[in-house]
């Protein structure tokens, strides 16, 4: 029996290994009874920050008598607090003796009713004066660390480099997992494969249908169905918000530069993987030179694919090591 069941193992991760399967696989969202029990035993917060957005999020105390620190993780683009990497990662992080918390961004965890404000990738004073009230409320003389997957690496990124005059004075490390350095990259990636470009356009076209439905009158996005591409549609509803003169302009508001690790006040790590069909491996590769800095380090992975890693585990992807091994360094 247990040869028989390590040939399927291993016949497993042979066809699972590339960056397609471990995308897919990221992406399955299957929630093991113990990552219920342990967003069963969450607290959940609803707040209002200083420009008065309502956000939502979740707290889990340390398993240690004396807490290691707080983690604040941010989840991808159309994802949640509690998608399954968000919890896998919670959940080991209060195992090795972390306080969590799970912030859901504005329009993400079924609060698209919440706020008139329609999210959007330039929303980081937002979600930084979020972020601050988490700090203000949790992480008083505690390290804080912040954990970022996709689109939430993106912004862990940039709350990093937004923190320079230190209102976060106890921000001590940013791991990014698979970040979008340049989004508009990542949009023409995704609509080159048929499967992704399909999959976070439903998604995408799903939140927007909630966000009309709470707010009939505040958005004209009659025309949003004809859109076939995540390209195509961005364009089209950044221009009917008005604050963006096309997709292009508003990709340059959130896409982080190499010049900007230059700026960085507290250190940041950057996790990908070679075979990300999601993210392109040239803007980390351009990053190593800057690794002499010791507050940048870029760890780029053969396979992991986006927001994979299921390198040597179908449970436990292997940026849970990296990020318990960098946060206790």
């Amino acid at each position: 029996m247990n040869f028989f069941k390590n040939s399927i193992r291993k016949i497993f991760f042979r066809l699972g290994r590339g960056g397609f399967a471990q995308t897919v696989l990221s992406g399955i969202g299957y929630i093991a009874p113990k990552l219920i029990r342990f967003h069963s035993i969450s607290i959940p917060f609803e707040f209002k920050t200083i420009d008065k957005h309502r956000f939502r999020g979740f707290y889990n105390k340390s398993n240690l008598e004396t807490s290691k620190g707080l983690v604040i993780l941010l989840h991808g683009w159309e994802g949640s607090s509690s998608s399954s990497y968000i919890l896998k990662t919670g959940f080991s992080l209060q195992e090795n003796g972390y306080e969590v918390f799970r912030l859901d961004f504005l329009d993400h965890g079924e609060t698209h009713s919440w706020n008139e404000q329609i999210f959007h990738g330039n929303l980081l004073e937002e979600h930084f004066n979020a972020i601050e009230w988490i700090c203000q409320n949790f992480g008083k003389n505690k390290k804080i660390h912040l954990v970022g997957f996709s689109l939430g690496g993106n912004y862990g990124i940039r709350v990093a480099l937004k923190n320079q005059i230190k209102k976060i004075p106890n921000l001590i490390h940013t791991i990014a997992i698979s970040p979008a350095l340049s989004p508009e990259k990542a949009t023409i990636w995704m609509d080159k494969s048929r499967f992704f470009g399909w999959y976070f356009l439903s998604k995408w076209m799903s939140s927007i249908d909630k966000k009309v439905e709470a707010f009939p009158d505040l958005f004209d996005f009659n025309d949003r169905k004809k859109y076939k591409s995540v390209m195509d549609l961005t364009d089209f509803i950044v221009k009917k918000t008005g604050r963006f003169e096309n997709a292009s302009s508003y990709f340059k508001g959130y896409s982080i530069r190499t010049e900007d690790f230059l700026k960085i006040k507290s250190p940041i790590t950057l996790i990908t993987s070679q075979d990300d069909p999601i993210i392109p491996v040239e803007d980390f590769e351009n990053l190593k030179r800057l690794e002499k800095d010791r507050l940048l380090s870029v760890i780029i992975l053969p396979n992991g694919g986006h927001n994979g890693f299921f390198i040597d585990s179908l449970t436990r992807p292997i940026y849970l090591k990296y990020i318990n091994k960098i946060l206790s360094s």
